[in-house]
């Protein structure tokens, strides 16, 4: 089991504020180190023995990077140290292929208290130091500053940043994102057989699998749904999705809705528009499961239909045929989004499961989706 060590710092629940503060303080905190960075050229290891990996948030992402992290563990043989958030901790516990976990609060304000976190951090002295985030300003410099060698994602929207780094690989917007942190590890020198690569399962107890059998009540035919994502752009009118409801009832399966406190109000949306005979079959789970409890439920499910986002990745992980929705995101550099491409880096990865795109969500009919389970279940 990986050491966990914890340095809180304040919490900020707004997000998008975060990336505000990370695009107009982040750039001006660190442009004095990227005069010193013009003369510092640092060499490439001779020796990689410890590797610090930065992923701060995104439980999607989260899983997403498993495969490389387990594939440089395999590769290098180096220790290897993630430094993470609450969010996303849960996907990083349990693995044999961490060796030590270093907790940081990401809902922060003020970089000068983190960089103080980032100090401890540095103690840790890793060989190299890999920045997988797309377009953090800040995360970019404390990769820098912890490690003897750092690399991380070139972006063409955040030309400073990109800087910081030691050596960069571009960030491929067509590439699964799976394949991208492969793509941005192999700067380590580990190697890997595209064909070879599956996502890999998070950990979870006995525990909190007997807990999940206690809240389905050990109901069969179970499917999934995840309703809701937090960006507008993700919302799919809630009558179509009752209309989905119907038919999955029709057929015999066991509807369990997924999500946070703040998406149950959603799920009750969509509840409610079915007739009191159709309600009583539902399980609203959203806001009553941890992250590794979702983990439990997940391999309990016949298939799972979500909006795009963390818990169609956690599905796609548990290799569970999976139907993910996706819609454009606005663009927006400062946040990570880039446009339609989504789809493309973002589609449930394995061979089981299907993605369904369209501009407008609101476009999307009841219709094409039955269409797609058809095509994936074999459902008509």
């Amino acid at each position: 089991m990986p050491l966990i060590c914890e340095f809180k710092m304040n919490k900020y629940r707004k997000i998008a504020f975060q990336r505000i503060v990370d695009s107009h303080f982040g750039k001006p905190f660190y442009m004095p180190f990227l005069l010193i960075r013009r003369i510092d050229k640092r060499k490439f290891p001779d020796k990689i023995k410890h590797i610090a990996i930065f992923r701060l948030s995104s439980l999607g992402d989260s899983i997403l990077l498993l495969p490389a992290i387990k594939n440089l563990k395999e590769k290098t043989g180096a220790r290897i140290t993630i430094i993470c958030a609450n969010e996303n901790l849960p996907v990083f516990e349990g693995q044999e292929f961490v060796d030590k976990i270093i907790l940081l609060d990401n809902k922060i304000l003020n970089p000068f208290k983190a960089l103080k976190a980032i100090i401890k951090v540095r103690r840790e002295k890793p060989d190299m130091v890999i920045d997988t985030t797309h377009s953090s300003n800040l995360s970019s410099f404390f990769s820098y500053f912890i490690g003897v060698y750092n690399i991380g994602f070139s972006n063409p929207t955040t030309k400073i940043k990109n800087k910081m780094y030691d050596k960069s690989t571009p960030l491929n917007l067509k590439r699964h994102m799976s394949l991208n942190y492969l793509d941005l590890f192999k700067l380590t020198g580990a190697e890997f057989e595209e064909n070879k690569i599956k996502l890999v399962k998070p950990v979870f107890s006995k525990k909190e699998e007997l807990k999940m059998g206690e809240l389905i009540l050990d109901k069969k035919k179970l499917v999934g749904i995840h309703a809701i994502s937090s960006p507008p752009h993700k919302k799919w009118d809630e009558e179509k999705f009752a209309n989905l409801i119907k038919f999955l009832l029709s057929k015999g399966y066991n509807p369990v809705f997924t999500g946070s406190i703040s998406e149950r109000m959603f799920a009750e949306e969509i509840i409610n528009n079915l007739d009191q005979k159709s309600q009583e079959k539902i399980i609203n789970l959203c806001g009553k499961t941890s992250t590794k409890e979702l983990f439990a439920l997940m391999g309990k499910l016949k298939f799972f239909i979500a909006i795009e986002g963390g818990p169609m990745h956690i599905s796609a992980s548990m290799n569970i045929p999976t139907l993910g929705i996706f819609s454009k995101a606005p663009e927006d550099p400062v946040a990570g989004l880039f446009g339609s491409y989504d789809q493309f880096r973002y589609y449930p990865y394995n061979g089981r499961s299907e993605a369904i795109y369209k501009d407008n969500i609101n476009d999307l009919k009841f219709l094409e989706v039955k269409k797609m389970l058809g095509k994936l279940l074999k459902i008509k």
